[in-house]
């Protein structure tokens, strides 16, 4: 039998194997909370289905320190199953509207820029994992079809 220095030393190794074999294949565990009021009062008409979308597809790279999100355009585009060029004008109305503010480029590990950076604005309606309640008052319209 492993004395105890032994054991802990092989789960180490262990450990760091599966770490090397599984690199670039983390996942985050993301849940996101819509309150009623995004469809209720017209957030998403305001904005359209699509860009919702995309604030989506922005959101769920958001770092919950300081809510900003760096994703390339081509990540957006892929996973939102939009052109680029649909990307940038939804990002435009999302900024236009407040739900997002750009904060300017990330720089690559080079020193050269990257991706931009987005502010997450809207945090409101929207909440992610380790994030505080929704907001206290409701802004929904009680009246039932209208």
């Amino acid at each position: 039998m492993k004395n105890i220095g032994e054991f802990a030393q092989s789960r180490v190794e262990e450990i760091k194997k599966l770490s090397i074999d599984n690199a670039g294949k983390e996942y985050r565990s993301l849940w996101v909370a819509i309150n009623f009021a995004v469809v209720k009062d017209s957030y998403i008409k305001q904005i359209s289905a699509q860009a919702f979308g995309i604030f989506m597809v922005i959101r769920a790279f958001m770092n919950n320190k300081n809510n900003i999100a760096y994703p390339a355009l081509e990540t957006i585009a892929n996973l939102s199953d939009c052109s680029v060029s649909t990307v940038r004008r939804e990002i435009n109305k999302l900024e236009k509207y407040g739900w997002i503010k750009k904060v300017g480029m990330k720089r690559n590990k080079k020193g050269s820029f990257g991706n931009m950076q987005y502010q997450i604005l809207q945090t409101d309606l929207i909440r992610g994992s380790n994030q505080p309640g929704f907001m206290k008052k409701p802004l929904v319209n009680m009246n039932n079809g209208k």
